[in-house]
């Protein structure tokens, strides 16, 4: 889908509407040309030849104006052409972020291709829980697993005692049961996770009229699992960049918080607007199963 840009008014105009300024100037000439005849020689005609000739020399003070007209007439044909030239650079200009535009709306929409397709890529072995063994899964069926078994493992903590956890306390918890999840070990979430990273990095140089059309496509794409993730990646020791990019970009807005672990974490770590417009955290848990 191409953005098109609105069209320049003024492209649309050409030098040749201006034109009756000119028009005008040169009747104004010849009207004052025929009255200073009709001024000098009816009401003052000259009684013999030689008066003649002088009263030839009074058209004399006509030939400066008509000089004037003259060069007037080359001053509005410079006009006209700088004209031209600042319409051409415009259309050059809007021509040049045209190309940049749809230059970027390709490379976007391929990032999104490559996205789908390491989402599909990726796997998971088959695991033991609770003694029984869990039969592998494929594409969102690991991201899936991942939200599931975290939220097993933090479902016990309560509001309560995560309120009265020191921020390093509270950080430390929080990693080791990321670090116990095999979400974070698993070698086909690699490539997943560091092109995501460079989406959002792609989307932060977007234009600023464009960049939320682009972000609500991509919202469009990333699950509830996926979200969970990104803002578990985001608070990892190793995720500075792209909680950054959260955070500039809003990626994690609308997203529903599933135990009072992660909302006391995005309390105290992240900052409001990685979570689109400003709305109460506290409303928008939702308990894990």
């Amino acid at each position: 889908m191409a953005i098109f840009r609105r069209r320049d008014p003024r492209d649309h105009e050409h030098p040749a509407a201006a034109v009756w300024p000119l028009v005008a100037v040169l009747a104004s000439a010849t009207a004052i040309y025929l009255l200073y005849w009709w001024f000098v020689d009816w009401l003052n005609p000259p009684a013999d030849t030689d008066g003649a000739g002088t009263f030839g020399d009074k058209f004399g003070g006509l030939n400066a104006l008509f000089s004037a007209f003259a060069f007037a007439g080359i001053l509005y044909t410079v006009l006209l052409q700088r004209h031209e030239i600042e319409r051409q650079r415009r259309q050059m200009l809007e021509a040049d972020r045209d190309q940049e535009r749809e230059a970027f709306e390709r490379r976007f929409f391929r990032l999104i291709d490559l996205y789908i397709e390491l989402v599909g890529a990726m796997r998971a072995p088959s695991v033991m829980r609770a003694g029984r063994s869990v039969p592998p899964v494929e594409g969102r069926g690991v991201l899936d697993r991942f939200s599931t078994d975290l939220g097993r493992e933090i479902q016990s903590y309560t509001a309560e005692q995560c309120s009265t956890l020191s921020d390093e306390e509270l950080r430390d918890r929080f990693h080791s049961e990321l670090r116990m999840n095999d979400f974070l070990g698993n070698p086909s979430t690699g490539p997943y996770t560091a092109h995501l990273l460079f989406l959002f990095s792609y989307l932060d140089r977007a234009p600023e009229a464009t960049r939320e059309f682009y972000m609500n496509l991509v919202h469009a794409q990333l699950s509830p699992d996926e979200l969970l993730w990104i803002f578990c990646y985001s608070l990892a020791p190793d995720g500075s960049e792209m909680k950054r990019l959260v955070e500039r970009l809003g990626i994690l807005k609308d997203w529903h918080w599933r135990t009072p672990l992660l909302l006391e974490m995005a309390r105290r770590f992240m900052i409001s607007s990685a979570f689109g417009p400003p709305q109460a955290l506290g409303a928008r848990i939702v308990h894990g199963e």
